[in-house]
């Protein structure tokens, strides 16, 4: 699983892009929201936080 994240990380150019330009708190809280919703939508799984 995190070799898929990591692979995924860096190769989906616009989840890519939002990550390295986002430059406030919301902004990057924003990008991650979508690398999860991507990442959920390509392996057909829902994501949920651990707690």
């Amino acid at each position: 699983m995190i070799e898929e994240l990591l692979d995924f990380r860096f190769s989906d150019g616009d989840v890519k892009r939002h990550l390295e330009t986002a430059d406030t708190k919301t902004e990057k809280t924003l990008a991650w929201q979508l690398f999860a919703s991507v990442l959920s939508d390509s392996l057909g799984m829902v994501l949920t936080p651990i707690r």
